[in-house]
Order: structure tokens, then C-alpha cells, then sequence
């Protein structure tokens, strides 16, 4: 079994989704990363919203987890961005193919 960590975190636009994830693949705390375009419902002082978003996947290992949320974290233009994160099963030859890419 290899495992590694995928995080979901939506951005308000495609430009500053792939920035953030340009920085994090030059980093080497991902591997890559996965962007989809979609709607968000919320609501905002009391006020329902409904805006589109780009959710981004990030890709990375255990050991680099807590650095990938950090650097979300300070990086974000979100004021309270959700930074989602889960353990993942991969088949082999993809983990392999990570390791190499995140230092």
C-alpha cells in the first residue's frame, strides 16, 4: 500500500489557483496538481452567496504535509481559506513518480 496526502482547496479564480500551485511544485512540497471549476454556496455576514470558485487538488507525501498546509495558509488571498486534507492510496509506479518530484 503507498499512501499519500491529497488536499482540496478552492481559490477564487484560475490565475491564482495555478500561482499558488506554481510556487508549491517549485518548492517541491507537490508533486502537481488538479484544478476544477465549479459554484460555492455559503453564506457571509448573514447574507447567502453563490460564486464560482477553482477547486485545486494538491498532491504530496506525509512527511511534507504540514509544510503544503503552512504555506497554503500564508499564501492564500482567502482571509479564512478551507484547506481540506485527507490520506490516499496510490498504485506503486505513481508513488515512485512522486517521490521523485517532491524534494
Amino acid at each position: 500500500m503507498h499512501q499519500i496526502i491529497i488536499f482540496y482547496v478552492p481559490f477564487p479564480d484560475m490565475i491564482s489557483a495555478k500561482e499558488m500551485s506554481g510556487k508549491l511544485v517549485e518548492k517541491g512540497l507537490i508533486a502537481c496538481a488538479n484544478f476544477f471549476e465549479g459554484e460555492n454556496q455559503y453564506l457571509w455576514k448573514e447574507q447567502p452567496l453563490s460564486e464560482n470558485e477553482v477547486f485545486a487538488v494538491f498532491k504530496t507525501l506525509e512527511a511534507k504535509k504540514a509544510q503544503v498546509e503552512d504555506f497554503i495558509i500564508t499564501h492564500h488571498p482567502y482571509d479564512t481559506p478551507c484547506i481540506l486534507h485527507w490520506p490516499i492510496n496510490c498504485n506503486p509506479s505513481y508513488f515512485h513518480w512522486m517521490t521523485q518530484q517532491i524534494k
